[in-house]
């Protein structure tokens, strides 16, 4: 806790250097302190400062159980980077389990254009539409 409390001293309202890093840690800490919430709360900031991060910041929502806002947040990506395969199969996987069959079935479809010889793609199609890839 008083870790948390000192990186929270390091972010301002402009991004600093040292922002992401505290962010990082807050996130972190947070997590192994079993606080969600804080951590969603960082990795929501840190999504904000660079793209890289709104899968973990989905990947975290889908944990918390707040599926439609990870389904929103693996689209802004996935709008940004069509071709990211392991952001894609989670989202399709995602998909899937909010019963949005049609973009699990795309999701999966988009990875084997990109690589047909993607097992997880193919084993997951499969798995939802009996087809033969």
């Amino acid at each position: 806790q008083a870790a948390i409390e000192i990186y929270h001293t390091l972010i301002q309202d402009t991004v600093e250097p040292l922002t992401e890093v505290a962010l990082k840690r807050i996130a972190l800490l947070s997590l192994d302190a079993g606080e969600v919430q804080t951590a969603l709360l960082a990795l929501e900031c840190l999504a904000g400062i660079t793209l890289a991060y709104k899968p973990n910041y989905a990947d975290l929502l889908k944990i918390a159980g707040r599926n439609q806002e990870a389904v929103q947040v693996y689209l802004e990506y996935l709008n940004q980077v069509p071709n990211d395969s392991s952001v894609l199969i989670k989202f399709g996987i995602l998909c899937r389990q909010c019963q949005l069959d049609d973009a699990a079935r795309m999701a999966f479809r988009l990875v084997l254009e990109n690589d047909s010889e993607n097992v997880a793609a193919k084993r997951l199609l499969q798995e939802m539409v009996g087809e033969t890839c």
